[in-house]
């Protein structure tokens, strides 16, 4: 009798050894699925934001900039990425035959949209009309790539804008976005009417830059 009570015990215990093991064996399937599954979801995400991205290239290189164009970091050009900046930058300095303090900062340019809300390519175009591409005096000694309070009859007055260009262009694009976009004056033909600037070609000189600028892409 205890025998058979023992082989039986040790029957019982082989059989709890095999459901252990094929627990574990179907549990290790199942983590792998689950990774699986993560790793499939992340690939689509992935997919979707680079079909979003091109989507969005396409419709900005139909539909272009005016100097009415709303100048916010909105619709389209919120997919624009540092890479693109760069492509940008790159463009104009080796097609264009600028030379540029900007090469290479395109994350600068997404930075200060991101900080401020305004359109990543006219900051660029913006900047690079005032401070005729971050060569300026102003620009190099106070890092006041838009010509802040860089009045005609005293440039001197100009300000000093922070201690590096990503600083530069993040404080003066936001300085811009208090006083001009915030106050009604959304598009470059308000800004102008506004008093930005004196130059009668001022609106349509950035405009031009923001247009050509999408042929890099």
């Amino acid at each position: 009798m205890w025998v058979r009570i023992n082989n039986m015990n040790a029957q019982i215990n082989n059989i709890q050894d095999q459901i252990d093991e094929n627990h574990t064996a179907n549990q290790h399937v199942m983590d792998m699925l689950v990774d699986i599954q993560k790793q499939q979801t992340q690939i689509e995400e992935h997919l979707r934001v680079i079909k979003q991205h091109d989507e969005s290239i396409a419709n900005l290189k139909q539909t272009g900039f005016s100097v009415d164009s709303d100048l916010s970091n909105t619709g389209d050009v919120q997919h624009l990425t540092s890479q693109d900046m760069n492509k940008i930058i790159d463009y104009w300095i080796y097609h264009m035959g600028v030379s540029s303090e900007f090469k290479d900062k395109g994350d600068a340019f997404i930075q200060a949209a991101q900080e401020t809300g305004y359109n990543p390519i006219y900051i660029l175009a913006h900047a690079a009309c005032e401070s005729a591409w971050g060569s300026s005096y102003i620009a190099r000694t106070k890092n006041n790539y838009f010509g802040i309070n860089a009045v005609d009859h005293d440039p001197g007055q100009s300000y000093h804008m922070g201690g590096s260009l990503e600083e530069g262009l993040s404080s003066g694009a936001r300085w811009i976005y208090v006083n001009y976009y915030s106050n009604g004056y959304t598009s470059l033909s308000q800004m102008k009417n506004a008093g930005y600037a004196t130059d009668p070609n001022w609106s349509h000189a950035i405009v031009s830059i923001m247009n050509k600028s999408l042929q890099a892409l």
